[in-house]
């Protein structure tokens, strides 16, 4: 089981006219994949493998405190990426815009919740959207190509949500176990950060 908080982004309507052709080389291919369930959606800004569920309290009122100092964030989303990489991809992403208040509220949490840096992870925070999983790796260079620059538009996130991951066969499943709001931002302040 692991925790994963992320940034709220169940209200993102992916237009499918947009992803008309990977909708269409998908039907064609024999790849086994599943779309991330719209309620799980998320930007994940630190994940715990090991955690104490006795502990899920405490978590909780750590964001709350940590929310009242951060607003509502508005993003851009943009490009259509893999994980780990389009020559072996068991994940389709879409960019996400790595803003300075986005930064901060993920390095906020991470500091809370993380004992020392040594436990941070090793590579720079890079926030992305996931669409979609595959049940095995796939090349899908051509497949996303088209994708790779096309804008997606922009998205207002206004909670923190926590969520359970299980492994049961070849996707996870998620479980929501609470959301905390951000702070409202002013209507004549910048929300783009």
């Amino acid at each position: 089981m692991k925790l994963i908080i992320g940034l709220n982004a169940n209200h993102f309507l992916f237009s499918k006219e947009k992803l008309k052709k990977l909708e269409h080389s998908l039907s064609l291919s024999r790849h086994v994949f599943r779309y991330v369930p719209r309620d799980f959606l998320h930007i994940k800004l630190l994940q715990l493998s090991d955690y104490d569920p006795g502990l899920i309290r405490e978590l909780e009122k750590k964001l709350q405190q940590i929310s009242i100092h951060h607003h509502e964030i508005q993003l851009k989303l943009c490009g259509l990426w893999a994980y780990p990489n389009q020559d072996e991809a068991r994940v389709l992403w879409i960019g996400v815009q790595n803003s300075i208040a986005l930064r901060s509220l993920q390095e906020e949490i991470t500091e809370s919740f993380l004992k020392t840096k040594d436990n941070w992870a090793d590579h720079q925070f890079k926030p992305t959207l996931p669409i979609l999983r595959f049940r095995n790796h796939h090349n899908v260079s051509d497949m996303i190509s088209p994708y790779k620059g096309m804008d997606f538009g922009k998205i207002l996130f206004q909670s923190i949500v926590v969520l359970e991951m299980t492994k049961s066969g070849a996707f996870p499943e998620y479980r929501k176990l609470y959301e905390v709001h951000l702070s409202r931002i002013d209507k004549g302040l910048s929300i783009t950060g």
